[in-house]
């Protein structure tokens, strides 16, 4: 199991590689089932959480702002073996 940054269990859905097509912003919703709980007889899966990520933003490439240095959480994350890119430094788009 991870810890948070805190020090308390959690669990984390990572998408280090999201790709998306469309301009415009995003919130994702995440949804956890136990397909193994499901009433004889049909076909309904009770929805055991729900959760509304944080909102982000998807640019036009001559719009993009740069990338901002990664996070606490993201560096925590890489500690832990999760596969993500860590920047140290900002990187601001030229011009």
């Amino acid at each position: 199991s991870v810890l948070n940054l805190t020090g308390k269990n959690a669990i984390y859905l990572v998408f280090s590689d999201l790709p998306v097509k469309l301009e415009d912003l995003f919130r994702p919703r995440d949804r956890s089932f136990d397909l193994f709980s499901r009433t004889a007889g049909s076909d309904d899966v009770p929805v055991l959480a729900r959760c509304l990520d944080g909102a982000f933003a998807v640019y036009r490439t001559n719009e993009f702002p740069g990338i901002e240095a990664s996070t606490e959480l993201t560096k925590h994350l890489s500690r832990w073996g999760t596969r993500v890119h860590i920047r140290e430094m900002e990187h601001k788009r030229r011009g």
